[in-house]
């Protein structure tokens, strides 16, 4: 979970099928797409880049939540793998697409507004 106006953080890794770090041997670039749900319903998707840099097996990617002025129930959104580039680079690549759901928490303030929508 992470607090409206905070940013969520993630670690984007390589690893072999028992799940050991793989090095990457050139630069991987990726994307991401991070979608969610307004209150009045309509989906938003957004693109955030992570780049695992050549002698590294990780990098971290972040998404930055907005901070509002209304209290507001807790929301979620979801982040998942899009693209991965320099793949040729080892012998069989798998791409965990699985979404990861973050939740937003609303900050607490007692005379915050409630969304008239």
């Amino acid at each position: 979970a992470v607090t409206e106006g905070e940013s969520a953080t993630y670690k984007v890794t390589l690893t072999d099928d028992a799940g050991n770090p793989v090095i990457a041997v050139k630069d991987m670039d990726g994307t991401l797409s991070n979608t969610y749900t307004t209150e009045s319903e309509d989906d938003i998707t957004e693109t955030v880049s992570v780049t695992i840099p050549a002698g590294s097996s990780e990098a971290p990617v972040s998404v930055k939540t907005i901070d509002d002025v209304y209290a507001e129930v807790t929301e979620e959104f979801t982040i998942e793998i899009n693209t991965v580039s320099n793949q040729d680079q080892f012998k069989n690549v798998t791409v965990d697409k699985t979404p990861v759901v973050t939740k937003i928490t609303d900050e607490t303030d007692p005379d915050t507004p409630t969304d008239p929508d």
